[in-house]
């Protein structure tokens, strides 16, 4: 092999991994938006069940519960929902559970981000 070959062979090398490189880095936002994603799940749900103040003062949430399962409410109607507090109530929304979550196991409930109020037993 002649010196200008090796150079040659040297130069391509070099572009073969700059471009590696920045394909790499180009990738990058998408592998790491998906590895944020990975203990994160959805699906829409209807729940039945009793609210309820759990928590201590300053930190207090709501929750609905039934026989088989208990849910943090979130979402824009959290605060109408406290007034019904000890009733019987049907919710819509979407059920979240993030397992990355590191705090009391009151707080790592499954989320309800509540969508809609369905019906108040009783009404």
């Amino acid at each position: 092999m002649t010196s200008w070959q090796n150079k040659s062979s040297t130069v391509f090398c070099h572009y073969i991994f700059i471009c590696l490189l920045l394909s790499s880095a180009a990738l990058l936002p998408l592998w790491l938006s998906s590895c944020a994603t990975a203990g994160h799940t959805t699906k829409q749900v209807s729940v039945r069940g009793k609210i309820a103040i759990r928590g201590n003062e300053p930190f207090v949430f709501l929750t609905i519960s039934n026989d088989t399962a208990e849910y943090r409410i979130t979402g824009k109607l959290e605060e109408q929902l406290r007034k019904h507090q000890g009733r019987t109530v049907t919710l819509r929304g979407i059920l979240t559970k993030d397992s990355s979550e590191k705090q009391n196991s009151l707080t790592k409930l499954p989320q309800l981000k509540v969508s809609s109020l369905v019906s108040i037993e009783g009404e």
